[in-house]
């Protein structure tokens, strides 16, 4: 069996918050689950390493109960 291929993504936006609180708002699993998904959806996990080479990963549960999860490092 084939492995997937690795994808990268890179955004850049313009956030006008404190530095502190959008960086908070990223790495604190607790605020992830606040912003972290599309309309219609609820994160049901999240799991944070914000250490270089660290793992995320995101559950989200539709409203049927459906569920998604992503990551990456």
């Amino acid at each position: 069996m084939n492995a997937p291929a690795m994808l990268s993504l890179r955004l850049k936006r313009h956030i006008r918050a404190p530095r502190e609180k959008v960086f908070d708002a990223i790495v604190k699993e607790v605020l992830v689950q606040a912003w972290q998904c599309p309309r219609g959806m609820q994160v049901a996990a999240a799991k944070v390493d914000a250490r270089v080479d660290g793992a995320w990963q995101i559950e989200m549960r539709s409203r049927e109960g459906s569920r998604f999860a992503v990551g990456g490092r």
